[in-house]
C-alpha cells in the first residue's frame, strides 16, 4: 500500500514523513495565490532535495491552475516527479491534459477526480489514457478538489478502482482510525492524507499522526 501525504512546508516534516514510510511527498508550489498553503519555488525545491536522497520516494507538485502555460510553468520551476492536477477538472479536458503530459514528460501526471455519484466513474475513465495516476477525493465547495477533511461515497470509489487500468490513490477525510476500513471497501493502490495529519490549527505535519496513518494503511 502506497502512502501519500500533503502538504509539506518544512524540511523537517519531509524527513519525518520519509522516516514514517511515506512514498509520495506532497507540496503545493506557487506564488500566484491560487490556493491557501502555497510555498515559493525555492522552498519547494529545498523540500524536494531532502526527498531526493531516497530513490523510492516521489515528489508531487499540486496545482489548482487550469491554464496550460501556468501548469507547465509550475513544473518547470518546481521540478517534481509528479504533477498533481487538483483544480476544477471540468476546466482541464482530457485533450488539454494530454498536451500537458507530453510537454512535461518524463514527469508523471496525477489527476484528482471529484467523487460525487455514478457520473464520477465515467469522468475518471475519460482521463484514463492521458494520466498516470488517479486521486479520488471529496470535492470542495469552490470547485477545486480536496482538503475538505470529509469522506465521500466509497462505493463510487470502489467502482472506479475496479474499472481503472492505472493506479488509484484514495483520499478524502482519511485518518489512522478509518483508513483500514476504507482500504477494505475500496481496494486502492494507495491512500492520501492532508487534513487529519496536520498539527491542530497549522499546515505543519504532526509526525505522530503521519506515522500512525502510514502504519494503519499498511496493516
Amino acid at each position: 500500500m502506497k502512502v501519500q501525504i500533503y502538504e509539506h512546508v518544512h524540511p523537517d516534516d519531509v524527513r519525518r514523513s520519509i522516516q514514517a514510510g511515506v512514498n509520495f511527498i506532497g507540496v503545493k508550489p506557487g506564488v500566484d495565490g491560487l490556493s491557501e498553503g502555497e510555498v515559493d519555488f525555492d522552498l519547494c525545491r529545498e523540500l524536494y532535495e531532502v526527498a531526493a536522497r531516497h530513490p523510492d520516494v516521489f515528489c508531487n507538485a499540486l496545482t489548482t491552475a487550469t491554464e496550460t502555460n501556468v501548469i507547465v510553468g509550475v513544473v518547470q520551476r518546481a521540478r517534481p516527479d509528479v504533477l498533481h492536477l487538483s483544480g476544477n477538472i471540468h476546466k482541464t479536458p482530457p485533450t488539454q491534459v494530454a498536451e500537458i503530459r507530453r510537454t512535461i514528460s518524463p514527469v508523471k501526471v496525477m489527476a484528482a477526480i471529484p467523487v460525487t455519484d455514478a457520473s464520477s466513474v465515467e469522468l475518471a475513465l475519460s482521463y484514463q489514457g492521458v494520466v498516470d495516476y488517479f486521486l479520488l477525493d471529496t470535492p470542495a465547495p469552490d470547485g477545486d478538489i480536496g482538503a475538505t477533511g470529509h469522506m465521500h461515497d466509497l462505493t463510487v470509489s470502489a467502482d472506479i478502482v475496479r474499472r481503472s487500468q492505472i493506479p488509484v490513490i484514495l483520499a478524502g477525510g482519511l485518518d489512522a482510525g478509518n483508513v483500514r476500513e476504507a482500504i477494505r471497501r475500496v481496494g486502492p493502490w494507495g491512500v492520501d492524507s492532508f487534513t487529519h495529519t496536520n498539527e491542530a490549527g497549522s499546515r505543519r505535519k504532526n509526525p505522530g499522526l503521519v506515522k500512525a496513518f502510514a502504519a494503519a494503511a499498511r496493516e
